[in-house]
């Protein structure tokens, strides 16, 4: 078989993808850890029947050579296997080139161990924290040729010269099982490193031979019977460094880490990694990592030349980390801090209001830092939604602002542009889109050849319209001959003018079942809510008069936990509800309403630190005589 690869450059946040370019409707499949389906000698990513197979080696070339976005294009089920080894792909790329793109590269840092175990095969590995990548792995077998090795990888740029090089490796005694399974078709003596480590009859090394379809080879002596020599003395504990480097690939970001592991497979690996996306899902967003002895960006003094407050309203003490669209601030707040006296001052707490204002400071100054002479500007916080706040903030601790556009968030940021615009204010914003859509210039060009009564911009946002319209009146057409339209106005055209005469209804109208437009936004965020962390029902009895319990708590869970294997986590849920109850009853409050908000935030409070999870909570207090 004849087998084409080709990597081709992609755009920023893309990651990696595979096209299987000799099917019909040459499909993508997405390159992470959920997508694989097979790991028996080798890892296999698939998507709707579609599979590519054998993709770790070349996986690993990528990551190792520091590579984030990438389109693989290949023309069968399967990436070539090559020498069984990095080396060719990583050679290539080499030869190609890297090219740095804008968007700052995103880490994932571990924070806590990570630990993945296979009782079965005594494989495991540990992910500690760690400033830097480094891998650890050490191989043993039962077997005289190969017993125990060792391998480790501090560096990422110590890839191409010390691992990319390591074959793959095979016993002599699995070559038939193997094959009997439709695997390592295409194996040799050149590819893979074959160990000879049980005596075995020269007829039947011919046969096997035969069986694999390679020449016959004399062997006398127990080892590796290859035509190559090892590269290596540790080749097969390397080679395993590789397949991690490979798996881990799959993760979707590069990572921060020192990985141990003790016999590693695709297996393992794999658990690995999803074990690591999982997380990163769960965290969604990663605080940074903060060394309070690292020399700041921004200290106090400068914050003060470009930011107007001053104490007690300066609530950003150091900025640590700052880029093009992201920043890091540091607040320590202190038992001296003005609030704390007056606010609970027996239970001294930051006012969340604080909070809001130090995180808008901190993302004031990441707009300051993307203009000329930023001591001329001003910043003012707008608007800001669904806050919530799952810890106090007291006296000792240590704040991180960290500011940055979340994916999936894009949409909210224009809105507030194209709201800022509408109102007449001037957005300095950094815009890299790209499309084939006419530049500027060539708009001027049609303006300069057609030279028209009326300017109408169509297409793209507010922000977008604006800026046609001024480019426009600055070919000389008249302002109120310049009309932006929004959506859902009338124009009326006319041989003599063009007049805005009302407006329609343009908005979307969501039908669902025989329903339509009874389901707005918040049935589909609370659907959405209920898809992602489940449901969370709460039933208590009381006393019509007393408000006594009588019956309950009594806890169902619908999409967060299986009960059966949940027993302590509910029992301790029923004690969290008791005890919000109790409270409430002490304290005389009779309002349902009430007792249902202290409810639904104490347990909401308690599911959050033991789980990281934010079921919907549903409190049902029925009512007898």
């Amino acid at each position: 078989m004849d087998i084409t690869i080709t990597f081709l450059p992609a755009p920023e946040n893309h990651g990696y993808k595979i096209q299987r370019i000799d099917l019909p409707e040459q499909p993508v499949i997405e390159a992470v850890a959920d997508q694989v389906s097979e790991t028996q000698r080798g890892t296999v990513v698939g998507k709707n029947e579609v599979v590519v197979s054998t993709i770790e080696h070349a996986m690993a070339a990528l990551y190792g050579a520091g590579i984030d976005n990438c389109l693989i294009q290949v023309n069968a089920p399967e990436f070539p296997i090559l020498d069984g080894s990095a080396k060719y792909y990583t050679d290539a790329i080499e030869k190609a080139g890297i090219v740095e793109q804008e968007a700052e590269r995103d880490y994932y840092i571990i924070k806590d161990k990570i630990e993945v175990k296979d009782e079965n095969t005594g494989s495991s590995i540990l992910v500690l924290p760690d400033d830097h990548f480094s891998v650890n792995v050490l191989i043993n077998f039962d077997s005289p040729v190969l017993n125990n090795q060792y391998a480790c990888l501090e560096d990422l740029e110590q890839f191409k010269d010390e691992i990319s090089a390591s074959r793959t490796f095979v016993f002599v005694r699995e070559i038939e099982p193997l094959v009997k399974h439709n695997l390592i078709k295409g194996g040799d003596l050149d590819n893979a490193i074959v160990i000879y480590d049980q005596k075995t009859s020269q007829e039947e090394l011919d046969r096997l031979a035969d069986l694999m379809n390679v020449p016959h080879k004399h062997v006398d002596e127990l080892g590796y019977i290859n035509n190559k020599p090892l590269v290596f003395d540790n080749e097969p504990a390397r080679h395993k460094l590789l397949d991690i480097l490979g798996d881990i690939a799959l993760i979707g970001k590069p990572i921060k880490g020192r990985i141990i592991a003790t016999r590693p497979g695709h297996k393992i690996n794999n658990q690995l990694a999803r074990s690591i996306r999982k997380e990163m899902k769960r965290q969604e967003i990663q605080a940074p990592s903060y060394d309070p002895n690292k020399e700041p960006i921004m200290d106090v003094n400068r914050i003060k030349q470009l930011l107007p407050h001053r104490y007690p309203m300066l609530l950003v003490d150091k900025i640590i980390e700052i880029g093009k669209n992201h920043i890091v601030g540091i607040k320590n707040f202190t038992s001296n801090e003005p609030f704390f006296q007056g606010h609970f001052p027996q239970e001294p707490v930051t006012p969340g209001v604080l909070l809001i204002e130090a995180m808008a400071q901190t993302g004031g100054l990441l707009v300051l830092n993307t203009v000329e002479d930023p001591e001329k500007y001003s910043t003012y916080f707008l608007k800001i939604d669904n806050v919530k706040f799952r810890q106090k903030v007291v006296p000792g601790d240590t704040v991180i602002f960290s500011s940055r556009p979340i994916p999936g968030n894009e949409k909210n940021v224009s809105k507030v542009i194209n709201e800022l615009a509408q109102k007449g204010a001037k957005v300095i914003v950094q815009d890299t889109h790209v499309s084939g859509h006419a530049s500027q210039e060539e708009i001027k060009l049609i303006y300069s050849l057609t030279r028209p009564k009326y300017a109408i911009p169509v297409h793209g946002e507010y922000q977008h319209l604006k800026a046609h319209a001024e480019l426009a009146q600055g070919m000389g057409i008249p302002k109120e001959n310049t009309i932006v339209l929004s959506s859902g106005d009338v124009l009326e055209l006319t041989q003599e003018r063009a007049t805005l005469i009302g407006k329609v209804q343009a908005q979307g109208i969501m039908v669902d079942g025989l329903g339509v437009g009874d389901v707005g936004n918040i049935v589909l965020r609370d659907r959405q809510h209920l898809s992602e962390n489940g449901l969370i029902i709460i039933v208590l009895t009381l006393e019509k008069y007393t408000n006594q319990l009588l019956a309950g708590p009594d806890i169902v869970s619908r999409g967060f936990v299986y009960v059966r294997e949940s027993e302590y986590l509910m029992d301790e849920a029923k004690s969290i509800v008791y005890a919000a109850l109790e409270r409430c009853l002490d304290n005389k409050v009779s309002d349902w309403s009430k007792i249902k908000t202290e409810i639904k935030d104490s347990l909401s409070d308690y599911l959050w630190k033991k789980m990281k999870r934010n079921p919907m909570i549903l409190p049902i207090i029925m009512e007898v005589e």
